[in-house]
């Protein structure tokens, strides 16, 4: 008996196909596998995100205040005048949502409303964000507390004179352990009441506030700190002073009678640019406060820098 094997082209051609398909079937197999995985890691991923939107509450809460001042007198400036006053009505509203929070507040004082503090900022952790809006920017230690809660009970004439209000821009802070930082970038105070346009020019700025505070326990406080700025000229009415002068000056540290302390014009200016370190000690009940100001506006056309200190 012959076994005749015959050879079938059409077999070989099946077999090296299934040969190249079982080899192949391991690497797809993997494959398979890792974008099983993968679709499940996006599934649960996309699951956490959603449950953490769903936990973020909006939170909306009402604000104001009413401040309420009288005083007596004693000056041979006949423009201190006995009185009483509400030099202050706020009302706003604060919201959070996440990591989010956002200021609207309004005031009011001897007929005139103006808008204060309108600022929206990012927790980007327990001790860093950012803050984009109109705000009081830090620079020394009166910036740390709003105008309802200070030691003096009003602003230090020499602060007001050194010192920016309310300025939109753009602040980071980092506020960690023994260590306070900021750095601010914003324009001038004018760009709030007028157009582009009728400023004619915008005047702009930085400034930076760093503190270390190697005490700061309940009945224990100690730090020292430092802020710089600089800045551009400012809007003047006046057209040949316009963007090419500083206007500074400070009242009395009353707002019953509004007086005049204080008041430098400084013309054909290029630039500002001034600093105050501080420090604060307290200790149960005491507590000591002190600061220094130092400001210079450096000028064209040679004229004699304009230089001030105040502590």
């Amino acid at each position: 008996m012959v076994l005749q094997i015959l050879h079938c082209p059409q077999y070989d051609k099946n077999q090296r196909q299934t040969d190249r398909i079982l080899g192949w079937l391991p690497l797809k197999l993997y494959i398979m596998k890792n974008l099983i995985s993968l679709g499940v890691f996006l599934l649960i991923l996309l699951s956490v995100q959603v449950n953490a939107q769903e936990q973020s509450v909006l939170k909306i809460r009402p604000t104001g205040r009413i401040l309420m001042d009288g005083g007596l007198f004693h000056s041979d400036n006949k423009n201190f005048v006995d009185g009483v006053a509400i030099p202050d009505a706020r009302i706003g509203v604060k919201a959070t949502y996440g990591k989010y929070k956002a200021k609207v507040d309004i005031g009011y004082a001897y007929g005139k409303v103006s808008l204060k503090d309108i600022f929206v900022e990012r927790q980007f952790s327990s001790h860093a964000l950012l803050r984009v809006g109109n705000f009081v920017h830090q620079f020394g230690l009166q910036s740390s507390t709003s105008s309802s809660m200070k030691v003096t009970m009003e602003e230090p004439a020499s602060n007001e004179a050194f010192f920016n209000s309310r300025l939109i821009g753009a602040m980071f802070v980092y506020d960690k352990n023994d260590f306070f930082g900021t750095a601010s970038v914003h324009v001038e105070s004018e760009a709030l009441k007028k157009k582009s346009n009728e400023l004619g020019k915008m005047g702009y700025g930085a400034m930076s506030r760093l503190v270390y505070r190697p005490l700061h326990d309940t009945g224990r406080l100690f730090q020292l700190g430092i802020s710089g700025a600089y800045e551009t000229p400012r809007y003047n009415s006046e057209p040949t002073l316009n963007h090419t002068s500083f206007d500074l000056g400070a009242n009395f540290p009353t707002r019953i009678a509004k007086v005049r302390a204080v008041n430098a014009l400084i013309p054909d200016a290029k630039n500002l640019i001034k600093f105050t370190p501080e420090m604060i000690a307290g200790y149960g009940p005491v507590a000591l406060e002190a600061q220094y100001y130092y400001l210079q506006v450096n000028r064209k056309k040679d004229f004699k820098n304009y230089k001030a200190c105040r502590y």
